[in-house]
């Protein structure tokens, strides 16, 4: 795993089953996740998270379109975003059905919303 910064990305963490990168979508804090996030995969998504929610961003988009498996410690990460996020900061999730789909079964959708593209998100 790597986990680096630069001035063009936000921090981006990789591992050899999962990634996250943030980035500034038309002034929008995106937090991209992807590949698998289990219960090994999810850990190594710290680092991301913290800088992306340092930020304290009045809306934080975590992208997961390019998630390819969603496990309950993935849904246990986006739980944990939204709690630490606090009342200042608008949660919205991004994600395909690969994503959709277990968050929806968990009614993590009841505590943030859940949007099919990243340009309806930005809308919200």
């Amino acid at each position: 795993m790597t986990f680096s910064e630069s001035a063009a990305d936000g921090p981006r963490v990789e591992g050899t089953a999962v990634f996250a990168s943030s980035r500034r979508v038309d002034g929008t804090l995106v937090l991209s996740i992807g590949g698998e996030i289990d219960l090994a995969g999810a850990p190594r998504l710290r680092p991301a998270m913290d800088a992306a929610l340092a930020q304290k961003a009045a809306v934080l988009i975590v992208d997961l379109t390019e998630v390819t498996f969603l496990s309950s410690s993935g849904i246990g990460a986006l739980v944990d975003i939204r709690r630490r996020a606090g009342q200042g900061t608008a949660v919205r999730v991004v994600a395909t059905t690969v994503a959709a789909r277990p968050i929806s079964l968990t009614a993590v959708n009841q505590l943030m919303p859940v949007f099919g593209t990243l340009a309806e998100a930005i809308r919200g």
